[in-house]
């Protein structure tokens, strides 16, 4: 699995190894978007080897990664977890690459908020994942999705413009 600055590395690594003349035929990605958002909270005074801890708006001590999950939970609504990409690594385990074709194409309906699916905060997958239950409880949703992924095209498919439905 191949994870944050790793990845830019290895593209960067391919695009100085693709050079003319192709053997296939690619298309260059298109760069991904971003935006750079500093910290305006100051820091307090830490020991050396030690984080950094911030002050937040309500003035207690937290970390640059809980400020990165205040400030999507704000904008965006979203509620997230630190944990350096464990729960993604779970889900990974041992999975073939069929496994993982499953985990990236239903990434949305592993965390689909099932009832009782997540018992706790802490819980990275849900406690039905690799059980018959799974599909289960989450059969029309997951119908609906794959009957819209069948009715694209090949060139539709292809794409760049494509966006997950």
């Amino acid at each position: 699995m191949v994870q944050g600055e790793v990845r830019w590395q290895l593209r960067d690594k391919f695009f100085q190894c693709a050079v003319p003349p192709f053997r296939f035929n690619v298309k260059r990605p298109r760069d991904l978007p971003f935006s750079i958002r500093y910290v305006k909270d100051l820091p307090m005074r830490g020991r050396v080897g030690a984080k950094n801890v911030y002050f937040n708006d309500a003035n207690e001590g937290i970390t640059v990664e809980q400020i990165a999950l205040e400030y999507y939970e704000k904008e965006f609504g979203y509620e997230g977890i630190h944990d350096e990409g464990q729960s993604l690594r779970e889900l990974w385990n041992g999975a073939l690459s069929a496994g993982q074709l499953f985990v990236l194409l239903l990434w949305d309906f592993i965390y689909f908020p099932v009832p009782f699916a997540f018992q706790n905060r802490s819980q990275t997958i849900p406690i039905d994942y690799g059980s018959s239950l799974f599909y289960e409880a989450r059969k029309p949703f997951i119908d609906e999705w794959l009957a819209q992924l069948s009715r694209l095209s090949d060139a539709q498919i292809q794409s760049e413009d494509v966006k997950m439905l």
